[in-house]
């Protein structure tokens, strides 16, 4: 982002940029490589169930709008809290270097699909869990988004659950 905005005040017309974010964009779908392996191993270092999808209860749920509405069908209990927060964090960096690498791009591009199918299909762990596992689909930022934010309530309430126990 900071490499993206310095470029902005230096040039002047958009075919430089373009020309000028490519050493960026690199960057960005190197992390991604990296970010893509991180998870592949995680999944594997955690072989099993670390998280339950559990049905959102509108009376009894916050995962509801100001109408009571659902905004998710379903919230993600994780079985440890590190677990969860290691997720989160995960989620968060995607999220921000998708961001950076559409930026860079200028515009549409398949930076998912292409970082994906760069990996190597032999370390792709079986899906043992709810959670979100890498793809090629160009919403993949916005299925992070999602997932940190069913898993931050979940987190949340397990730590007021832990506070009230322990009072």
């Amino acid at each position: 982002m900071e490499d993206f905005r310095d470029l902005e005040r230096t040039v002047t017309n958009e075919e430089e940029l373009r020309a000028q974010t490519r050493r960026s964009r690199e960057k960005c779908l190197e992390q991604l490589k990296t970010l893509y392996l991180w998870r592949y191993g995680w999944g594997v270092a955690h072989n099993g169930p670390v998280a339950y999808e559990v049905p959102v209860d509108p009376k009894t749920s916050w995962t509801v709008d100001e109408n009571l509405q659902l905004i998710c069908d379903t919230v993600l209990y994780f079985t440890d809290v590190t677990m969860a927060d290691e997720l989160n964090y995960y989620n968060v960096v995607l999220s921000a270097v998708l961001s950076c690498a559409h930026i860079m791009n200028i515009g549409h591009s398949p930076i998912a699909e292409l970082v994906f199918s760069a990996l190597p299909a032999s370390e792709k762990p079986t899906k043992t869990n709810p959670l979100t596992m890498p793809s090629g689909n160009i919403f993949i930022y916005l299925d992070a988004a999602k997932e940190s934010m069913r898993s931050v309530t979940t987190t949340f309430l397990m730590n007021m659950s832990a506070k009230a126990l322990s009072h």
